[in-house]
Order: structure tokens, then C-alpha cells, then sequence
């Protein structure tokens, strides 16, 4: 039944689609026309032959039938799109219109933060991801469920909940991951999002999303078998994500696997799986393109890296020296090699610095405010957090927010025009 229903689904949306390429269907016919009558006229002109014409007078009817035919199914749209990644030829990424759990590969499973199973009172909904899973492989078997669930959690670290909850009290942090085997279908359930005692997400947003997503590729780094790995739009059902939209979510699955890869190779095929019934609210085109435009060139060239054989437009880089002064130079070439941990920052690293000068603010809030992806702020992240310019802050409710550190505050003030 649920296969049929997606099957529905996906013709419907097609026929709406190919209703769209209505004309490009009709230009197609009277190409294929206009080549057929070419063929026979040159039949004729050329060896005095019209049998080509009386095969066509006599067969009208059916070659225009195979005609109209063969253009439907050339403007048919599969939904599905594969590019590979410049880099690493051999890893492809694909947008595809289909149910996650009937898709190829191991599965990727958004659960919340205390992984409960329990589907009483839709705590855990038959509708969701997670509840469809346990439906088709745990029937009646939630209890191996459970237990296979708490195998892969060993020796993760935890908050034990004292809130009255009466299912699993234990708080794993966003991004942790727990695999299980059923049926040959390998899961990996992802945490992205933290509830309370009824199930109700509590304040879930981009930032969620991508740390959930951040740790997901570092898990499978770790502990995946480099296997083909089946992806929902994580954090846009139960979790409800307040400020980021389906088409927000699958770019930052696509920037975030981008930025892991540069690192380590996860697998050789990512499929990001779009249910039918969500795809009324994605502009698939658009989201095509930027797979495109991402997989061949966003990904050469780390984000702050200028390209090959372009000018250095602005010299200004703030040295840290002991003193962390600001260089105004406009030969820095004689400028002494610092040690990696102090480095020089560049013109991006400065606008976060001073961004976060007087402020705290999370990942989300950062990418917003400077026009940056969220893949690209956490790229930029990591480094002022490596040298220690900048230092992150948590709570218990694991929102992370990122102030400079007080400990190594510049002599004097940064040119506020950046901003």
C-alpha cells in the first residue's frame, strides 16, 4: 500500500511537470517530423525512390502515435538527479523523489535526543520516518529495537534527565549516532532534536540541523562501512526546525557532506531522499542547479582560499604576535611565518571577529548576519576556534554560541567597514 501510494504520487507530480514542457514536447514533434520528411526527400531527389512517402501515407496514423510517444518519454521527468563531485570523481550525490525506506543503501533515521520508540499517544508518529521504520522492520518487536539501540550507544556520553519523564532519561548530545542491522537494512539513527516529558521538540533550528548533520559525516567516517547511505530532509517533520525551510535543509546536506569529503572519503554514494508528498514545497529546479554548481566548483578550493592567480585586493590581515595588532601594511610578504596556532586571520575571519566583538551569538544567528552558508561559517568556525580567537559556549539544552575569547582581545579596533 505505501508503495503504491508513492508511485501515485511520483506520476502525479510528473504529469504536472511534463504539462509545463508542453511546449518543448510540441518542438520535439515537428523535429522528429521534419527529419523523416528530410530522409524521404532525399530518398526521392536522390535515387528517384517514394516508397519512403507511400510508407508514411500508408503508416501515418502509428508513426505519429510513436512520435508523440518517444517525445512524452524524452521530456518525461524521472525525479532524480546524479552529479559527481569534481574532487572525488567516483563519489556522487543525487536528489531523488522517493521514499527513503524503500531506497538502495542504509538508511539515515532522525530520532530525538533521548531516543524513545515508545508510538503511544503518538509520541513516536506512525507518520514519521522513525515510525514507518519501526512499523516495517520492529512490529510488535520494539523491545529488539530498543536494545539494539542502546548497543550502539555504549560508551557515548549522556545527561541523565531528572524532569519526570517516564521513558529514557538519558540525553544524548545533537549528531550522536547509534547503527543497528535488521533485514540486511542498515540504520543509522541521528539525533536532531531534544524533547520533552510528552515528545514535544523543544527550540529546534538550523543550528540543530547542522551539527546533527556535522557529527552524522563524522560517524560514518568513523564507524560506516563506505556503503551507499539513503538521507531524509532531517529535521523538517516532528522536529519542525523553525527557521529553515526543506529547500535550506537539503543545501546544508549537501554543503555540510561537501566540506566532510574534502577531509575523508564517507561513501561513493549519497542519495538526499525527498518524500512526494514534500515536494510541492522544494523548487527542485533550483535545487538541481546549485547540486550542480556546488559538486563542480564550491568544493574545489577551501571557502576563504582566493583563486589561482587573482590579486590579493586586500592585504590588511590581523597578525597575532602576543600582542594581537592589527597590520596595515600593504606588503605583508616580509611579515614573519607565525605559528599555525596563531596565524593570520583573513578578510572573513575578520568580519566574524568583530561581528562577535560585543556579542554571542549561535551558528545560525553568524550565518545569517554575514551572508554565509552554514557550511562555509562552520568552516570559518573551526579556525578561530583552533587558535583560540574565539571560544564556544553550551547549555544543557546543547545550543552552542560563540564569543571572542576575553583572554585575547586586539590593542586596537578593527575598521568596522566590513560589516
Amino acid at each position: 500500500m505505501k508503495c503504491m501510494k508513492t508511485l501515485v504520487y511520483k506520476l502525479k507530480i510528473s504529469y504536472k511537470r511534463l504539462k509545463k514542457r508542453l511546449w518543448s514536447i510540441i518542438t520535439d514533434v515537428f523535429a522528429v517530423i521534419g527529419v523523416l520528411v528530410m530522409i524521404a526527400e532525399a530518398a526521392n531527389d536522390v535515387f528517384n525512390y517514394q516508397g519512403i512517402f507511400e510508407f508514411y501515407r500508408l503508416h501515418g496514423w502509428l508513426i505519429a502515435t510513436v512520435i508523440v510517444i518517444v517525445c512524452v518519454i524524452k521530456n518525461w521527468d524521472c525525479l532524480k538527479y546524479t552529479v559527481r563531485i569534481a574532487d572525488s570523481p567516483d563519489v556522487t550525490i543525487t536528489l531523488k523523489v522517493c521514499d527513503v525506506l524503500m531506497n538502495e543503501g542504509a538508511v539515515i533515521i532522525p530520532t530525538n535526543s533521548t531516543f524513545d520508540t515508545i508510538m503511544e499517544d503518538e509520541f513516536i508518529s506512525e507518520g514519521s520516518i522513525q515510525g514507518q521504520y519501526q512499523i516495517r522492520f520492529f512490529k510488535n518487536r520494539i523491545y529488539e529495537l530498543d536494545k539494539k539501540l542502546e548497543d550502539g550507544l555504549a560508551g557515548k556520553t549522556y545527561v541523565e534527565l531528572k524532569d519526570g519523564r517516564k521513558h529514557n532519561k538519558k540525553r544524548y548530545p545533537i549528531g550522536t549516532v547509534s547503527r543497528i542491522n535488521e533485514k540486511d537494512k542498515r540504520a543509522y539513527f541521528l539525533t536532531d532534536s531534544d524533547i520533552d516529558p510528552k515528545g514535544h521538540p523543544i527550540d529546534v533550528d538550523a543550528t540543530d540541523v547542522y551539527q546533527a548533520l556535522s557529527s552524522l559525516w563524522d560517524e560514518l567516517h568513523r564507524e560506516g562501512n563506505s556503503e551507499t547511505y539513503s538521507i531524509p530532509l532531517i529535521g523538517t517533520g516532528k522536529a519542525r526546525a523553525k527557521d529553515v525551510s526543506r529547500d535550506e535543509v537539503i543545501r546544508q546536506i549537501i554543503l555540510s557532506f561537501l566540506v566532510a569529503s574534502k577531509d575523508h572519503k564517507i561513501t561513493e554514494k549519497l542519495i538526499i531522499c525527498i518524500f512526494p508528498g514534500d515536494f510541492e514545497k522544494i523548487d527542485w529546479d533550483s535545487l538541481c542547479e546549485f547540486l550542480k554548481y556546488q559538486s563542480q566548483y564550491a568544493n574545489v578550493k577551501p571557502v576563504e582560499t582566493k583563486p589561482i592567480g587573482t590579486a590579493e585586493n586586500s592585504p590588511k590581515v590581523i597578525t597575532y604576535n602576543g600582542e594581537y595588532e592589527i597590520e596595515d601594511s600593504d606588503d605583508i610578504s616580509d611579515q614573519p611565518k607565525l605559528p599555525p596556532t596563531q596565524g593570520q586571520l583573513t578578510e572573513k575571519e575578520q568580519m566574524m571577529v568583530t561581528l562577535l566583538t560585543g556579542n554571542k551569538m549561535s551558528r545560525s544567528q553568524i550565518s545569517e548576519a554575514m551572508g554565509l552558508s552554514m557550511a562555509q561559517t562552520n568552516h570559518l568556525l573551526r579556525g578561530l576556534l583552533d587558535s583560540e580567537i574565539v571560544i564556544c559556549e553550551g547549555s544543557k539544552s546543547k545550543k552552542l554560541f560563540f564569543v571572542p575569547n576575553p583572554k585575547r582581545q586586539l590593542t586596537s579596533d578593527y575598521d568596522h567597514k566590513y560589516l
